[in-house]
C-alpha cells in the first residue's frame, strides 16, 4: 500500500522479550474472558515511545531505519500494576505493568532520541486534531509537549509502561477484583524496536528490528 502523502498515525514502540510478552498476553486473555473486548486489548505487547500523525510513509520509515541501530536492548523489571485512573486520553481505567525505576533514565534517553529522529516529520495540523477531544484533560506541560513534540508525554512527564487494556469504567471492578491479587513480577528485556501504523485504531506492523 502506497501511503506517501497520506497522513496516517504511526506508533514507535519497544517490544518485550518472549517471556514478558507471553505474560502480558496471558493477562490480556484473562481480561477478555472477564469483560470482553476493551480498548488496547488486541494490541501486541509493547512500550510506546512516540505517537503522531505523519504524511510521508517512506520518509518516516527511512528515519526509523536510520535511528534503529543506535537503540540498545533494555533490561527491565516489572513490579506489579499501575492504574491510570480516568486516563486523560481515553476516559477509562488503563491497567498497565509497572516498570521498576532502574530503567527509566535509559528509556527516557531513547525516547528523546526517537523524537529527535522523527518528530520533525509529523503533520502538525493533524497532531492538534488528534488531541482536540482530550485537550481539556491534559496538563499545561502536556499541552506544551503536544505543540513542541507532537506527543503529550515526554521526558519526566512520561511514565513508561506496558498496557493490558483501557477498561470501561462499568467493567473495571470485575477486572480489578481479580488482577489486584495477581500482579506481574518478572525480570526481562525490551528486545525489539518496532514501527506500527494505525488502521481503524488497530496497529499494523510496518517495520521491526531486533536490538
Amino acid at each position: 500500500m502506497n501511503q506517501v502523502n497520506q497522513t496516517h498515525t504511526y506508533v514507535l514502540v519497544l517490544e518485550p522479550a518472549r517471556d514478558l510478552s507471553q505474560l502480558v498476553m496471558d493477562y490480556k486473555a484473562r481480561t477478555g474472558e472477564l469483560v470482553g473486548d476493551q480498548l488496547y486489548l488486541q494490541d501486541p505487547p509493547h512500550l510506546t515511545l512516540y505517537v503522531a500523525p505523519f504524511p510521508d510513509h517512506d520518509r518516516l520509515r527511512q528515519a526509523f531505519s536510520d535511528f534503529a541501530p543506535a537503540v540498545p536492548a533494555v533490561d527491565v523489571s516489572i513490579q506489579g500494576w499501575h492504574v491510570f485512573a480516568a486516563d486523560p486520553l481515553t476516559g477509562k481505567q488503563t491497567l498497565v505493568c509497572q516498570l521498576a525505576t532502574g530503567a527509566l533514565s535509559e528509556l527516557r534517553q531513547i525516547q528523546l532520541s526517537a523524537i529527535r529522529a522523527v518528530a520533525s516529520l509529523r503533520d502538525q495540523i493533524a497532531v492538534r486534531g488528534r488531541y482536540s477531544d482530550s485537550w481539556h484533560a491534559l496538563t499545561s506541560a502536556e499541552r506544551e509537549n503536544v505543540e513542541s513534540y507532537g506527543f503529550p508525554f515526554v521526558g519526566e512527564g512520561w511514565h513508561p509502561h506496558i498496557s493490558i487494556a483501557s477498561i470501561d469504567p462499568a467493567d473495571w471492578e470485575i477486572v480489578w477484583q481479580e488482577m489486584q491479587g495477581n500482579p506481574p513480577f518478572i525480570d526481562s528485556q525490551l528486545a525489539r524496536l518496532a514501527l506500527y501504523v494505525l488502521e481503524e485504531n488497530l496497529p499494523v506492523m510496518v517495520d521491526r528490528v531486533d536490538l
